[in-house]
């Protein structure tokens, strides 16, 4: 029986049909399969219900707000004003996001048990993340002993300058490479997503082990708030789903 896991950002939940289904269909050359949702919304939930802003987001909103600001500027999709003020929204509930999973060691801690747990558990051929679900996979998969034959990162934010610091703060490393815990990383980036700012991860930051994807995200056009960083969008590459069903078959 082929398993897959997805941890996905912190702020998604499995929470309709849509979702379920694209899931599925991008791992739909399974002759048999089984799919499991890591809801860590719900853990963070029901340890910090209300999510505040403090001196700290602060500061750092302003500095990464100046990223986002400069990317934006060098992209076409951004040029429009509807499009620039979804994303000013995305990147300050990124950011709120960010420094609530960094800035608290203990739910930190339990989250990367929990996940660690359900991966001993489930066992799954390939571990498939979005968002900042893929800072918690790389921080499990480099400091625990699990195992994962395929780790697959869709729209990841490690191409930010405090992520990477973060991480090697945190994992007391000073070069950051490919999980030992993982056979196989595949970064999948869109050249307008704004949380992955384009970054191929085996080039800059990670070093070698990692094999990027550029990919059009299906959902980049949308007013939606997270547009080209959709998890749907992604699913819905066939880059995205030939290379699922390549690996679940030969997992």
């Amino acid at each position: 029986m082929s398993r897959v896991l997805y941890v996905p950002n912190v702020d998604e939940l499995w929470h309709d049909d849509e979702m379920k289904l694209t899931f599925d269909t991008a791992i739909a050359g399974a002759q048999s399969n089984e799919t499991f949702l890591f809801a860590w919304k719900e853990i963070i939930d029901e340890r910090i219900p209300n999510l505040a802003y403090s001196k700290e987001f602060s500061d750092l909103h302003l500095i990464h707000f100046a990223e986002a600001t400069q990317f934006e500027m060098k992209n076409e999709l951004y040029q429009e004003p509807a499009r620039r003020v979804r994303l000013r929204e995305a990147v300050v509930q990124y950011l709120r996001m960010a420094y609530t999973y960094f800035s608290h060691p203990d739910l930190r801690l339990e989250l990367k048990k929990k996940l660690w747990e359900v991966l001993e558990l489930e066992k799954p051929n390939i571990l498939i993340t979005h968002g900042l679900g893929a800072v918690l996979a790389y921080e499990v998969l480099t400091e625990l002993p699990t195992r994962v034959p395929t780790f697959i990162t869709l729209g990841a934010p490690l191409g930010w300058a405090f992520i990477l610091a973060e991480l090697q703060q945190h994992l007391k490393i000073e070069d950051l490479v490919k999980p030992s815990m993982a056979e196989r990383w595949f970064n999948i980036v869109c050249p307008s997503d704004f949380l992955t700012k384009a970054t191929k991860i085996s080039s800059k930051s990670f070093g070698p082990g990692a094999e990027d994807i550029s990919v059009i995200n299906h959902d980049q056009a949308s007013l939606q708030i997270y547009g080209p960083n959709s998890m749907l969008g992604y699913l819905k590459s066939r880059s995205v789903r030939t290379l699922v069903g390549k690996h679940w078959l030969a997992t």
